[in-house]
């Protein structure tokens, strides 16, 4: 799942509410489990628009992945990660 959220409204939670509902969509429909490349942003720096339609790793660790492995990909040169989160059905 790809976001972009238009500028005036970033940084109110958007992304990570449509991240949850778009989990609890896929577990309602019968999904196993879900899978994410987001990035991994510096230390105090914010990503950059560009590299930020993928998220990022935060916002997927609360919405309850793990992470399974750096990859060689990147997105604005940021590292991307994979990362998992297993569903019981509902």
């Amino acid at each position: 799942m790809c976001v972009t959220v238009r500028a005036g409204f970033r940084r109110q939670g958007i992304a990570q509410a449509l991240l949850d509902a778009g989990v609890g969509y896929a577990a309602a429909h019968g999904a196993a489990t879900l899978e994410a490349f987001p990035v991994e942003p510096e230390p105090g720096r914010r990503v950059p628009v560009s590299a930020a339609f993928v998220g990022t790793v935060g916002m997927f660790e609360r919405a309850g992945f793990d992470r399974l492995a750096p990859t060689d990909a990147t997105s604005g040169r940021l590292p991307r990660w994979h990362m998992r989160r297993e569903l019981t059905p509902s």
